[in-house]
C-alpha cells in the first residue's frame, strides 16, 4: 500500500510540517559546508496538516494558530522527525513554532 499524508490523522494540537531544503550554494555561487546547513536547518516550513485542537476546562475547542498552506518558522528543536509518504517532515505542538509568516505583509526596519 502507498502512503499518502492524507492517510495521517493529526490529534489534538499536533501540526505536520514540510521544511524548506536548504540551498547547496548561495545565489552568488557560494557552496555552503554542511555545518553551515545544520545551522539554518528547519527555519522555515509549510504546514501540512493540523489536528483538531485542545478543548479547554470548559469543553471548548481552542482554535488552532496555523492552516494547511501557511508559513512558519520553527526551531530547528521542535517536534519530532519523522519519514512518510517518502518525505522528511515534522510534527509539532501548536505552541512550538516561533511564528506565522504572513506574504501580505513586509517587515521593515525603520529608523527614527
Amino acid at each position: 500500500m502507498t502512503e499518502t499524508l492524507d492517510q495521517l490523522e493529526l490529534i489534538e494540537d499536533k501540526i505536520l510540517i514540510e521544511l524548506d531544503k536548504i540551498p547547496e550554494k548561495t545565489q552568488s555561487g557560494i557552496y555552503l559546508p554542511d555545518s553551515v546547513k545544520e545551522l539554518e536547518k528547519g527555519l522555515r516550513a509549510t504546514v501540512l496538516a493540523v489536528g483538531p485542537g485542545l478543548k479547554d476546562d470548559d469543553g471548548e475547542l481552542i482554535p488552532m494558530h496555523v492552516k494547511p498552506g501557511d508559513r512558519i518558522i520553527v526551531s530547528q528543536y521542535a517536534g519530532i522527525e519523522i519519514e512518510y509518504a517518502d518525505k522528511e517532515l515534522k510534527v509539532l505542538r501548536n505552541s512550538e513554532f516561533v511564528c506565522k509568516l504572513n506574504p501580505q505583509q513586509s517587515i521593515r526596519n525603520e529608523e527614527n
